[in-house]
């Protein structure tokens, strides 16, 4: 197919690609390439759900496996990857973290103080405390992740099974640092109008939804996506978390109830916006992370009585620490919901 023959936005996506790759070199079309791979595997239930069981479903079936094995072979053909899914998880991860947890502290900030210096020191200590709270959640979850796969490694040497010595997994303090940093970086994208001269949220809002949509079009892309839904998604979610925020701070003081009935409504608000967000979730399988050991093949949260559960949460540790709250709070979950997904 000739590149005239195709759409206006399919030549400049194009265009971009190989833009990308002429500028970043071989990294960036590996992960191109790890990218169209991820678009490809998404199409094949779609097509063998058209062929199903009709005469044309065995050489449909092959032709496919027949590409992904091509498509293996061209992507992870070199000893080393180049692109460490990973780091780029934790590197997007902190990036949009950063960008939409300041972006509604700041519109908050203007709504209740209204001065753009007050707004500006009180952003910068959020900031930098949420970054340092975002690296210490990575180095948690990242070294839980080592212990459990250097468990389950000694297992199956014990065992005499055949085990990898590793798959490159980057350390604790490396997730850590990235993930603060883009943190930061993300955090930086609202503050900076407010550095230069901004009086109000809207500057900050505007510039904060023109890199939501460049980074949700990037995950999408890498995810394989449906580019227009991420960008509207998320775009939904910044304008929702500054409209909630800048309410907060600027409601009104009053008494009685208008004040009640302010409160109320604000709290509804939130709640449906959050429930709105994660209601996709309700679909999604345990990760392959650490819920399978902690949540499903756990024997503590499946006390007999609530005097064993309250003497192993608070007593007990689990993963990489003693978390009694969280503890409890799975062991009600196994009661309620037994192993659903949907429901825990």
């Amino acid at each position: 197919m000739r590149t005239t023959a195709l759409g206006v936005r399919r030549r400049t996506l194009l265009a971009l690609l190989v833009g990308v790759c002429r500028v970043f070199g071989a990294p960036a079309i590996h992960l191109v390439l790890e990218a169209i791979e991820v678009y490809g595997v998404r199409k094949v239930p779609r097509n063998l759900e058209a062929c199903a069981g009709g005469p044309h479903e065995p050489a449909l079936r092959v032709i496919l496996e027949d590409e992904f094995e091509h498509e293996d072979a061209v992507v992870t053909g070199s000893e080393e990857r180049r692109i460490n899914p990973e780091r780029v998880r934790n590197i997007f991860l902190g990036l949009n973290d950063g960008l939409i947890e300041i972006l509604g502290a700041v519109s908050g900030f203007f709504g209740a103080f209204g001065d753009p210096g007050t707004v500006l020191i009180a952003g910068t200590t959020t900031a930098v405390a949420g970054g340092l709270s975002m690296a210490a959640g990575a180095w948690v979850a990242s070294s839980s992740e080592s212990e459990v796969k250097d468990t389950e490694l000694a297992r199956r040497r014990f065992l005499g099974e055949a085990s990898s010595a590793g798959d490159g997994q980057e350390s604790p303090y490396a997730s850590a640092l990235l993930v603060g940093v883009s943190y930061l970086a993300g955090a930086l994208v609202p503050m900076l109008p407010i550095a230069v001269g901004a009086h109000t949220a809207l500057p900050s809002v505007l510039l904060a939804g023109a890199v939501i949509i460049a980074v949700s079009m990037i995950l999408a892309f890498l995810s394989g996506m449906n580019i227009r839904r991420r960008v509207l998604t998320n775009l939904v979610i910044v304008a929702g978390a500054a409209a909630v925020t800048y309410g907060i701070g600027s409601r009104p003081r009053c008494s009685g109830r208008r004040d009640v009935i302010g409160r109320v409504a604000c709290a509804v608000g939130i709640t449906a916006l959050i429930a709105w967000i994660y209601a996709p979730v309700r679909h999604h399988d345990y990760l392959d992370y650490d819920d399978l050991p902690l949540l499903v093949w756990n024997p503590d949260i499946e006390p007999g009585s609530l005097g064993q559960a309250l003497a192993i949460a608070l007593t007990k540790p689990q993963a990489s620490g003693w978390v009694p709250i969280a503890t409890l709070s799975h062991q009600l979950d196994r009661a309620l919901w037994v192993a659903t997904r949907a429901g825990r």
